[in-house]
């Protein structure tokens, strides 16, 4: 049995200029991050940058990156193509045509994975919805093998502010080291 090589991928849309710090908790050990646009700024890319490589599409908020970032992006990952597009209806007439194993759009700001004809399909959501609901994603790509899941940014700030509390003395609920995950289902 041989060893793959498995590959962390931070993926993230919809941040309008500015990265919440649990961004940078959920992106701590990503080999490489997407953002599938509406980025907001250049400084956002910078940001992300420090964590690991970033690759980027213009969303239909960029107006600032028209001359700098492309509408569509392919990145290879071990064994996988992942086809980066920031409106998810472009990408329904030729996915199967260019062998993507992994699409990933942003135009939504509701997370999603589902996987459809050996593909799969991966949102991570919005970062500033405001309203609670606020995600990225991660990949896992091991060879051909691949595996994703919806972080909640707000449960990673509460189990934060928790920790926080309890190491300061203040009542609080048990700090739990698990990273704080929405698990949606695969179909």
């Amino acid at each position: 049995m041989s060893h793959q090589e498995a590959f962390l991928v931070g993926i993230i849309s919809g941040t309008s200029k500015s990265l919440r710090p649990e961004t940078f908790t959920a992106f701590l050990n990503a080999d490489l991050i997407i953002h599938a646009g509406d980025i907001g700024s250049a400084q956002v890319l910078k940001q992300l940058g420090k964590i690991a490589p970033v690759h980027a599409v213009r969303g239909a908020k960029d107006k600032w990156a028209v001359n700098k970032l492309e509408n569509t992006r392919v990145v290879k990952v071990a064994d996988s193509s992942l086809f980066v597009i920031h409106d998810s209806i472009k990408i329904r007439s030729n996915k199967h045509q260019n062998g993507y194993s992994v699409v990933i759009s942003g135009d939504k700001n509701k997370p999603s994975i589902k996987e459809e004809d050996d593909i799969l399909y991966i949102n991570p959501g919005t970062t500033k919805s405001g309203n609670g609901s606020d995600s990225v994603a991660l990949l896992v790509v091991a060879g051909s093998a691949k595996n994703a899941e919806i972080i909640s940014l707000d449960l990673l700030k509460r189990k934060r502010t928790q920790f926080s509390d309890r190491a300061s003395g203040q009542s609080g609920s048990a700090y739990s080291t698990k990273t704080p995950k929405m698990h949606l289902p695969l179909s």
